[in-house]
C-alpha cells in the first residue's frame, strides 16, 4: 500500500478526501484541523502512517475510530484484512510453497 495518494472530491461532497484501499474499496473523509488526530488520542503521525501504508489498523486504533466516525470497530479490522489478503494475493505467483495431500 506504499504510495497512497490522496484525491479530492468534487460536487455535493467537495471538501471531503478519499485514497483507494484495493480495488474498489475507498476510504473518505475530511481534515478537521492540524490537531484533530491528537484529539482522538493519536499522535499526527498515527494517520499519516495508516494512510501511507507504514502502519496497519490494529484493535485499538480500530476501536478509536469506531468511537470517531461511530461505525463498528470490526468493519475497520475487516477493511485491515482485505487490504492485507490483496497485497498477499498480489505475491501469490513468487510463493515457494509444496502442495500436500489432506
Amino acid at each position: 500500500m506504499a504510495g497512497l495518494r490522496l484525491h479530492p472530491l468534487k460536487g455535493r461532497l467537495k471538501g471531503r478526501w478519499f485514497v483507494t484501499i484495493s480495488g474498489n474499496r475507498r476510504v473518505t473523509f475530511t481534515f478537521a484541523g492540524k490537531d484533530a488526530a491528537q484529539g482522538r488520542g493519536a499522535s499526527r503521525q498515527t494517520p499519516s502512517a495508516v494512510l501511507s501504508g507504514r502502519a496497519g489498523i490494529g484493535p485499538e486504533m480500530a476501536v478509536r475510530r469506531s468511537i470517531a466516525f461511530g461505525t463498528p470497530a470490526a468493519s475497520w479490522l475487516n477493511q485491515q484484512v482485505q487490504s492485507d489478503l490483496w497485497l498477499a494475493e498480489k505475491r501469490r505467483s513468487s510463493r515457494r510453497v509444496a502442495r500436500s495431500a489432506a
